[in-house]
């Protein structure tokens, strides 16, 4: 049986994506295949704080998939987190593109 959930997150940028990572203090993301507990699936892996499995991002649909055995193999916070720095860098480089800064 499967654990692997698909969240309706919309990650459609790789800069934005790498900037959340960064702000997040995890490796930047990874494309390639990558292992979940019963399959590999393609994408960009996020190996997220405490994770047994990255999330993988797949940018052409902006969804992610994971497996985290319902917090056994990673704590579904640390998805949160991702996606409230991946919302944040999404702001600022909205900002940005319009030559305004956040203070």
């Amino acid at each position: 049986m499967s654990h692997t959930i698909t969240g309706q997150t919309q990650f459609r940028s790789m800069e934005i994506l790498t900037a959340a990572c960064r702000r997040l203090g995890v490796d930047a993301p990874r494309q390639g295949q990558h292992k979940l507990y019963d399959r590999e699936i393609e994408g960009h892996g996020v190996f997220l704080k405490g994770w047994s499995y990255p999330a993988v991002v797949d940018l052409a649909t902006g969804k992610v998939q994971f497996d985290n055995f319902e917090g056994s193999w990673g704590k579904e916070e640390e998805l949160d987190r991702l996606k409230q720095a991946y919302a944040t860098e999404t702001m600022l480089a909205a900002l940005r593109r319009q030559g305004k800064s956040a203070i």
